[in-house]
């Protein structure tokens, strides 16, 4: 049975949230002019990592494929318009 379709986000949910939900100190992003989720110095990484705490990494469901049950994402690269990171805000 294909798993990726279980795999699918059903909401839309910031970065900063699903990264504190993995048990990570966020405290950090308050330190910006702006709002906390729109720190430049957490807002464009791709992965986290902080000791003792699972890895956080963001990978685009519909840049993921299922081949002999096998789940993977192939190098992303920006096609057109749109930002790279639409759930930084």
């Amino acid at each position: 049975m294909p798993v990726l379709p279980s795999l699918r986000p059903v909401e839309l949910l910031r970065i900063m949230d699903l990264v504190e939900a993995a048990g990570h100190d966020i405290t950090d992003w308050a330190n910006t002019k702006g709002a906390p989720a729109a720190n430049p110095k957490y807002c464009y990484e791709w992965a986290f990592l902080q000791a003792g705490q699972p890895v956080v990494l963001c990978l685009w469901h519909e840049e993921m494929q299922e081949e002999n049950d096998v789940v993977s994402e192939a190098t992303r690269g920006v096609q057109g318009g749109g930002s790279l990171y639409p759930n930084c805000t």
